[in-house]
């Protein structure tokens, strides 16, 4: 492999560490976990609500929407 292709690899690897920075690879995938979970919770036909630490409701799926209009 001649210097040319190293040199090649070496700005590849740097701009895909730049890519992952720029994109915060971890607040994505937060993201997508957090859709993931909403569509989950969301497909539930029952009445599925959740509260935060001082009882204040922070998700009702569209089931419980239907009992208890907001």
């Amino acid at each position: 492999m001649g210097w040319l292709s190293v040199i090649a690899l070496i700005v590849a690897a740097l701009a895909l560490v730049w890519l992952f920075r720029k994109l915060d690879f971890e607040k994505a995938l937060a993201l997508a976990s957090e859709r993931y979970l909403f569509h989950a919770m969301e497909s539930i036909d029952s009445g599925i609500e959740l509260y935060d630490e001082r009882d204040r409701l922070v998700f009702a799926n569209s089931g419980f929407k239907k009992l208890f209009p907001l």
